[in-house]
């Protein structure tokens, strides 16, 4: 029986490992997406409000986190943003904070991005709702979960392209959001003349 030289066997699985590397690296990149932006945003946010919600969850009877703990801590991950939002690695980010149960309205112009960080992680699962209230262009919307190690996972993209209509509500339900930071990326990606309004809210 022919047995193949061992180092000769070694070169060849080593040869495909390299191969593979790039497409596997492409892959986990297109999993991210636009999740992997703004790490300085999350990370401050673990540090800050992470002990709110902590506080929150401590607090909490048998039915889980009420909704009047939910808006105290949510004023007081509000005010921890607020001191935050000076800092200048987050000036140059720019993110728009994203207080649950409460509406924001907008625009996105061109190929311009905005981008939606919550002030606090979330102690339940989340539903976000993004309605098109008008305009020509096209927007791309990803939906992102940053956990405590700061590591972003993208749980759902979706596209409105020029045609849908005014008044088209998207609903995505984040099950496995509870003690994670949420994240809403919104990319125009249509004609740089053209708009989309839109209306967000995070549901928890």
């Amino acid at each position: 029986m022919h047995r193949r030289n061992p180092i000769a066997l070694l070169v060849a699985v080593l040869t495909t490992l390299v191969m593979l590397l790039p497409a596997a690296s492409a892959e986990a990149r297109k999993k991210k997406g636009a999740c992997a932006t703004a790490a300085s945003v999350t990370a401050d946010i673990w540090v800050y409000a992470g002990p709110i919600v902590k506080k929150a969850l401590n607090a909490a009877g048998p039915q889980g986190v009420t909704a009047a703990q939910i808006m105290t801590a949510t004023d007081a991950a509000i005010r921890a943003w607020n001191k935050l939002v000076g800092n200048k690695s987050w000036a140059k980010i720019g993110p728009r904070r994203l207080d649950f149960n409460r509406l924001d309205k907008g625009r996105v112009v061109g190929r311009s991005t905005r981008m939606f960080v919550s002030s606090m992680p979330a102690v339940k699962p989340v539903t976000i709702e993004l309605t098109k209230v008008g305009g020509k262009g096209k927007l791309q919307v990803a939906v992102c979960l940053v956990n405590k190690g700061n590591r972003p996972k993208q749980v759902s993209v979706f596209t409105l392209d020029e045609r849908v209509k005014s008044g088209t509500k998207k609903t995505i339900k984040v099950k496995g959001a509870a003690h994670h930071i949420v994240k809403v990326v919104l990319k125009g990606k249509g004609k740089v003349t053209r708009s989309v309004q839109y209306k967000l809210r995070a549901k928890m």
